[in-house]
């Protein structure tokens, strides 16, 4: 639904038409004849708080005038920000940004001209091509699937979509493009191509490829073990219960994919070369004192914070208590061999089932701890999650699977 001004004052409209310093500077920098759209963004000055980007007249005065909401941004190292160009948009408007607490116009784009005959044109072959694949399937919630819900749920409307056979020399013609070059990505790229795929493109925003996973050197190089990685972490192998040792079933694509990697290097680069360290752990399986992740040896996290009147309170007895009543609450050895045996399907059944009390009233996490076991709402929040420890299913995972 399109929201105008109907009536501008003079003054007005020249102060929305011309600002005169622009706190962020806007721009598109291709022609606009598609529904996807970088919009490339600069602070010319520092601007607190969020920001909220719009489309929408040239003129208008608040964020509520709008054709339509683009994004938000909440760190001023944001340079890009990925527009989504709706079905009903109009040529000749402009990119508008607001500051999100105070509706205040921070900046704003030339005339963006959108070629609309081109757009419809693309939208009517794309249609075309969907109706008459017998295979296609919507990823949206028309066709049961979840888009921002747990990955196996789309699998699961997949597999029972009774998909008709694929001509797959057919398939292996087709153009695909993966978007962004991230462990996923990069990982899509491999079994494309090695599946017999030769027309794979692999887009990246960014000046590296990895994604989170990345490796900062605080001085000096790499021989001077003075770094920091970024987002490697420890991948237990195995689990051991009642004297058994399980595999952790989901982290042995993991070391295959480092086996797989290294016989593709030949195993004669050692720039290429993957190595994994051995991962020292000591201390209690039990929850950690102050919340946070395990490490080697010995934490003390004895230490005093505000309680909710003010004054100051020791986390003490009551945070180890809760801690206690927390760990008998949490499942049983039996579920962390199903965790191990096929860690996507205990996953759901814990989604699914959650935490219950003894008349069966299922809670969530925070709750749990704040309600039904009566710990203080202070104890609650800085023992636990202001520690790190953000669910009962990442400690349960981590703490077990060592």
């Amino acid at each position: 639904m399109k929201r105008w001004l109907a009536v501008l004052a003079p003054s007005a409209l020249a102060a929305a038409q011309n600002i005169t310093s622009p706190s962020i500077r806007i721009e598109t920098r291709v022609p606009l004849n598609s529904r996807l759209c970088n919009v490339y963004v600069e602070h010319v000055q520092p601007v607190k708080g969020a920001v909220d980007f719009s489309y929408g007249s040239c003129q208008q005065l608040t964020p509520h005038d709008s054709h339509h909401f683009i994004a938000t941004s909440t760190d001023a190292s944001q340079d890009r920000l990925v527009w989504t160009l709706p079905e009903d948009i109009f040529s000749g408007g402009c990119i508008s940004a607001w500051s999100t607490t105070t509706n205040v116009l921070l900046g704003r784009s030339e005339v963006q001209h959108l070629d609309l005959h081109t757009m419809a044109r693309r939208r009517h072959a794309r249609l075309a091509r969907r109706s008459n694949d017998p295979n296609s399937i919507l990823m949206d919630n028309s066709t049961g699937v979840n888009v921002w819900g747990p990955w196996f749920d789309g699998v699961e409307v997949l597999k029972n979509a009774e998909c008709s056979a694929i001509d797959s020399a057919a398939a292996k013609q087709k153009s695909i493009a993966i978007v962004g070059a991230g462990m996923s990505g990069l990982m899509a790229y491999l079994c494309l191509t090695q599946q017999g795929l030769t027309s794979v493109s692999l887009i990246e925003g960014g000046d590296r490829l990895g994604g989170r996973v990345q490796t900062v050197y605080l001085s000096g190089g790499p021989f001077d073990y003075s770094y920091q990685e970024m987002g490697p972490m420890r991948v237990p192998m195995t689990l051991t219960v009642a004297n058994q040792t399980y595999n952790m079933s989901d982290h042995q694509l993991v070391f295959q994919l480092v086996e797989e990697m290294n016989m593709l290097n030949k195993d004669n680069d050692d720039d290429l070369h993957i190595d994994l360290i051995d991962w020292l752990e000591a201390g209690s399986r039990t929850l950690p004192r102050d919340g946070g992740s395990n490490r080697v040896g010995e934490v003390d996290g004895q230490q005093g914070r505000p309680d909710n009147q003010g004054a100051v309170g020791q986390l003490g007895m009551s945070v180890e208590e809760i801690f206690d009543k927390v760990n008998k609450a949490l499942p049983c050895e039996d579920f962390c061999v199903e965790m191990a045996n096929n860690m996507f399907t205990a996953h759901r059944k814990w989604l699914e089932k959650g935490l219950f009390d003894l008349a069966g009233n299922q809670w969530s996490e925070f709750a749990f701890t704040a309600e039904y076991l009566n710990n203080n709402i202070n104890n609650t929040h800085f023992g636990y999650w202001g520690k790190g420890a953000s669910s009962f299913w990442d400690k349960v995972y981590r703490s077990k699977s060592l």
